[in-house]
């Protein structure tokens, strides 16, 4: 058995693998780690490497790993995808782990495409084949969201991010949640609709595909208009992970 962590700003993600085939699947908020039960494997963990956006919650981790399951972890280091892809032009200490594993995902997988990544931070990356074109970061619109509601009284409602009702919001609002539901998705909108002109009309890529946790809010992905140039990914940056682990 072998498990590939991706331990982001918010949470953990961890992908337990047998044979090269990912058989659980576990996500935790990070603030919980101490108080998660991971799952109780039979078989022998015979390798963990954590890939990491934040160094100093690598101890911690690893500290959680071998508590649960006798084994100390690797640390993916970003020098580890030089074998995959030419990163001279890149300044390694600047450029998060997480998107050199949704690079190798995109190249083991399409060859040649971008894709863009909801979570605490937007990201996109674009490749072909070797060569990554490099990165484009965004705040997250969620979170942009949150920080409005502490600074302002008037914009204060009750979780409308979780309203199911307000997932395809466009309309101007008559209420609070209804307008802030709109913001959001024309903000999300907006940028999938701009990196999708730009990738196909300044690099000439035409596959897009869209992961991260937020995305998973983003009902209009589903609609006609999306469902011929965008995939929806279910955590590909573990999957990068393990393509690497494979290959070292």
């Amino acid at each position: 058995m072998k498990l590939i962590i991706d331990a982001g700003n918010t949470n953990i993600k961890i992908g337990y693998y047998k044979n090269n085939v990912q058989i659980n699947f576990v996500n935790f908020p990070k603030e919980n780690i101490e108080k998660v039960s991971l799952p109780k494997i039979n078989e022998k963990v015979s390798f963990v490497a954590i890939g990491s956006v934040i160094p100093s919650f690598n101890r911690i981790i690893s500290k959680k790993i071998f508590k649960e399951y006798k084994i100390k972890p690797i640390i993916i280091s970003n020098k580890m995808f030089s074998k995959h892809f030419n990163l001279k032009k890149f300044n390694l200490n600047e450029i998060g782990t997480d998107i050199l594993g949704l690079a190798l995902y995109l190249k083991n997988n399409h060859k040649k495409a971008m894709a863009i990544s909801f979570g605490t931070a937007t990201f996109s990356v674009a490749v072909n084949n070797r060569q990554i074109y490099g990165v484009i970061i965004a705040p997250a619109f969620l979170s942009a969201f949150d920080n409005l509601n502490k600074l302002t009284e008037l914009t204060r409602t009750n979780n409308f991010n979780v309203n199911k009702k307000l997932h395809n919001q466009f309309k101007f609002g008559n209420n609070t949640a209804e307008a802030l539901a709109a913001g959001i998705n024309h903000l999300s909108k907006g940028f999938i609709d701009n990196m999708y002109d730009y990738a196909k009309n300044e690099i000439k890529l035409n596959k897009l595909y869209i992961c991260g946790g937020k995305s998973k809010e983003m009902h209009f992905l589903n609609s006609k208009e999306y469902s011929k140039k965008i995939i929806t990914l279910s955590d590909p940056v573990i999957q990068g992970y393990y393509y690497l682990i494979k290959s070292l």
